[in-house]
C-alpha cells in the first residue's frame, strides 16, 4: 500500500516532463481589503445605457424624460397648492 495504485509510472514521468514556472513577486504581493475593494470599484465596465444613445428612438427618450418629469413635478405642485 505505500505505492500509490492509482499513478501510472509512465503518467508520472510524463507530467514530471513540464514544470511550469511561478514568479515569486505575484506570491510575495498581498492586499488589503481596501486596496481589493478600490481595484473592484475602478475596474472597467460596460455602460447599460450606450444601446439607447446609439439609436435615435433611445436620444428622443432620453431628451423627452426630463421634460416630461419636469412637467409631472409642475402638475403635482399646482395640485397640492389647491
Amino acid at each position: 500500500m505505500a505505492k500509490n495504485e492509482f499513478i501510472d509510472d509512465d503518467l508520472q514521468k510524463w507530467l514530471d516532463e513540464y514544470h511550469v514556472p511561478i514568479p515569486r513577486e505575484k506570491l510575495q504581493i498581498r492586499t488589503t481589503r481596501w486596496e481589493r475593494l478600490i481595484r473592484y470599484l475602478a475596474s472597467p465596465t460596460q455602460n447599460p445605457l450606450d444601446k439607447f444613445h446609439e439609436t435615435s428612438f433611445g436620444l428622443k427618450l432620453f431628451r423627452s424624460i426630463p421634460l416630461t418629469g419636469a412637467v409631472l413635478v409642475g402638475v403635482i405642485q399646482v395640485i397640492s397648492q389647491l
